[in-house]
């Protein structure tokens, strides 16, 4: 059955496009997987906040500003929801999405009875949330976060 709304635009964006016949998504000219395997967390943010955040954002600058506000998050890791509360929604939101591989670890950690361990400034999200999250008895490289 045909809707009629073949061919409208409901909506314009620079942020993404998709091929419903294809499977394929867009993301600001990129596919998902190019996405995932050559930008990473902080490129795909840097991606999407281009225009909207700032410009001229990069990978390295997102990360190295990230790390810096996860070192704050976890310093500051009781303090940061009232102030994040009363800011513009987007500042609100970087202090968000620092706190968040921050708070994850720090919980997990919390849950089997270690205390939260600080991380690294430029080691990306990913890298930063298995560091906070290994077991005491673990180091780096043998860090599994999410076994009990």
């Amino acid at each position: 059955m045909d809707s009629g709304l073949a061919g409208v635009v409901v909506a314009e964006t620079v942020l993404s496009r998709g091929d419903g016949e294809q499977g394929i998504l867009w993301v600001r000219g990129h596919t998902l997987p190019q996405l995932v395997a050559d930008f990473g967390y902080e490129g795909t943010v840097a991606l999407l906040w281009e225009g909207f955040a700032g410009g001229g954002l990069t990978r390295a600058g997102l990360q190295a500003e990230l790390g810096a506000a996860r070192e704050v998050a976890f310093a500051r890791r009781g303090e940061w929801l009232e102030p994040a509360a009363h800011r513009p929604l987007a500042e609100g939101l970087r202090i968000a999405l620092a706190v968040l591989p921050v708070a994850v670890a720090a919980l997990l950690r919390r849950q089997r009875g270690e205390a939260p361990i600080s991380g690294g400034l430029l080691i990306g999200a990913h890298r930063d949330l298995r560091h906070r999250g290994r077991r005491n008895n673990q180091g780096p490289a043998s860090a599994n976060l999410f076994n009990g």
